[in-house]
């Protein structure tokens, strides 16, 4: 089959959408492979381009299971982890996908399709390709949005003010992440706010009495910055990497990636560790905060309603509403009260008994 298969495909898929399970979303995308490198866009006319990957970084290439099994294929890379499924030709996909990746990457069961002499020919044909970069950066819908590390916010210089020897005002400024997984990550310019100091003016050949009086201040408002800066104090303190460069590599990508996920889950936020956990282990991880924090609000809920019950059930019984209060028992210590108090309601509308006889 290698060998007379270009290395090169078109056609359309299904896709996971912004790293959410296959079996509940997933969006149409057009595939184009050239040798390694692999793009999708939302127009078969390759307009409109959502994403790219480079088959040489991809770590694991598996069959899909779970809630991914309508997939045909999970592929995960740093940063990154999609499931595609393929319209057509899918026998031909598997084999184009599996034999570029390395076969150390291919799961047990696909690897009858990697192809070694398929391999040797991507290898040959496009061993120059420029990679593309994988990996987005990922934002933090819940709270404030952030870059690929936690750390904090970075500043950002205004222009001088026009007064005599100003001290520069910086503002932490706000960056905003892409929308989708699916955009590479754009740099964030910085600068550092530049002190300076005016020149004494020179003496004025003018005599003291004639000379021109000192110019008034300006009545105009110092300008504000017209961003406010925002920070969201985290429960606990975040971790504080080195910076990580505009044009950061992979890896750098993924160990970011990695710490803001341990960040999330010792600090039990549930959907920021959903968005950022890559690969079964770490899925496994999340899955097992969510059924602990399910049965934490299953206990807090069961109390109120306990609560709310004993408080309806005693608030019938005072006003005499036992119909009512008889709806609200649960035991034999709850119709007991119930009884109790008709009881007594009953005693003070019977008659008094006769007197004695004589």
């Amino acid at each position: 089959m290698a060998a007379v298969m270009t290395m090169t495909k078109e056609g359309w898929c299904l896709k996971t959408h912004r790293g959410s399970k296959f079996n509940k979303r997933s969006e149409r995308r057009y595939f184009k492979l050239e040798g390694f490198n692999v793009a999708y866009f939302k127009k078969d006319t390759l307009a409109d381009r959502t994403g790219k990957f480079d088959l040489r970084k991809v770590t694991e290439i598996s069959a899909c299971a779970g809630e991914d099994s309508d997939a045909d294929l999970v592929l995960v890379l740093p940063g990154k982890r999609i499931c595609v499924k393929f319209e057509a030709d899918a026998e031909a996909w598997k084999t184009l996908m599996c034999s570029a990746a390395a076969q150390s990457a291919v799961a047990a069961d696909l690897q009858a399709y990697h192809s070694e002499e398929l391999h040797a020919a991507f290898s040959g044909t496009y061993a120059a390709q420029k990679g593309v970069s994988s990996a987005s950066v990922l934002k933090y819908t819940s709270g404030a949005s952030f870059l690929t590390s936690p750390r904090a916010e970075t500043p950002k210089a205004t222009a001088p003010k026009p007064a005599p020897a100003p001290e520069a005002v910086a503002p932490a400024a706000r960056s905003l992440a892409p929308k989708s997984r699916d955009v590479e990550p754009e740099a964030v310019a910085t600068t550092a706010a530049a002190e300076y100091a005016t020149e004494a003016p020179a003496a004025s050949p003018i005599p003291a009495e004639e000379a021109p009086a000192a110019p008034a201040a300006s009545p105009r408002k110092e300008k504000k910055s017209p961003r406010k800066s925002k920070t969201k104090a985290a429960p606990a303190p975040a971790p504080e990497p080195a910076p990580v460069s505009s044009a950061a590599s992979d890896e750098e990508l993924e160990a970011n990636r990695k710490e803001w996920y341990n960040f999330a889950m010792e600090n039990k936020d549930l959907q920021m560790a959903k968005e950022l956990y890559v690969g079964h282990e770490e899925e496994a991880r999340v899955k097992a905060l969510e059924a602990e924090a399910a049965t934490g609000c299953a206990a807090a809920g069961d109390a109120d309603l306990e609560a709310a019950r004993v408080e309806w059930l005693e608030f019938h019984v005072k006003a005499g509403e036992y119909e009512d209060a008889l709806q609200m028992c649960v035991d034999d210590k709850d119709y007991a009260l119930v009884h109790d108090a008709q009881e007594a309601n009953r005693g003070e509308w019977l008659p008094p008994p006769p007197p004695p006889p004589p």
